[in-house]
């Protein structure tokens, strides 16, 4: 089978990433009053620009499976306050992580994780989660408390319509289209047969449905559909099946690679 093919997912740099991440929040704080205002509870002494120095909250997953994407990020987000910093800060203050919390990936979790950072830890600029259903449910609970809160997830859903939330990603939707674009051009115009891999977590299987929704408007035929576990380490039975399909083209959708402890 020789079939165009082209991967969505979550590859990132965390350091340039979250350089860029940091730099946001930062940008956030010059344009705030005095860079102090802040979330329910939070106090000058302890809030963003305590001695000069803006701090700012990170809620992510530290442990657990997902770490494997929240550890790299925390990292990231260290070495970014630190070439800020080096650099001259900004807004002529220098930056500080003030406190973590560790959602585990559960969306639960990290409901309680954003209110311990705002409402106890009082700081009112936080990086949030890269996982899906966390994000989704941080969103109103950011915009509620009034912090400003940057996700890292591709949904639209946790900042649009809102004042206090934004996302250092680009909305899933664009990426999807811009998957079907690139096969479209692949396999040129008139009807195709196409298959779509995606991974077994709840982000993948949004851009499935877009992806699946795009070629059958565009009247192509899906001819396997099938989801991987983040967390295998083959891929045989799914590409078995692609190739006993045979199609035109292969989109694959995937996610952050969770290794099981060994």
């Amino acid at each position: 089978m020789k079939s165009p093919s082209l991967r969505a997912g979550r590859t990132r740099s965390a350091v340039g990433v979250m350089t860029a991440v940091v730099a946001a929040v930062v940008l956030a704080a010059c344009g705030s009053s005095n860079s102090s205002s802040s979330g329910s509870g939070s106090s000058s002494s302890s809030g963003s620009s305590s001695g000069g120095t803006i701090k700012f909250g990170f809620l992510n997953a530290l442990s657990g499976a997902y770490a494997v994407a929240g550890g790299p990020e925390l990292n990231g987000a260290k070495l970014a306050v630190k070439d800020i910093n080096a650099s001259g800060g900004v807004c002529g203050k220098q930056m500080a992580l003030g406190a973590t919390a560790d959602d585990q990936g559960q969306a639960n979790l990290s409901v309680a994780g954003l209110r311990k950072l705002a409402q106890q830890d009082n700081l009112p600029y936080i990086i949030g989660p890269g996982i899906t259903p966390p994000g989704l449910a941080d969103g109103p609970i950011a915009e509620s408390l009034k912090v400003w809160f940057m996700v890292q997830t591709a949904q639209r859903q946790p900042w649009q319509g809102r004042t206090y939330v934004s996302s250092s990603v680009t909305p899933q939707d664009v990426e999807g289209r811009l998957v079907f674009n690139y096969m479209k051009n692949k396999l040129g115009p008139g009807s195709h047969k196409v298959a779509i891999v995606y991974a077994a977590v709840p982000y993948a299987q949004v851009g499935y449905q877009q992806l699946n929704a795009l070629a059958k408007a565009a009247g192509w035929q899906v001819v396997d559909a099938d989801s991987y576990d983040p967390t295998a380490v083959t891929f045989n039975s799914q590409a078995s099946k692609v190739a006993q399909a045979n199609p035109d083209g292969l989109m694959i959708w995937g996610d952050v690679i969770l290794t099981p402890a060994r």
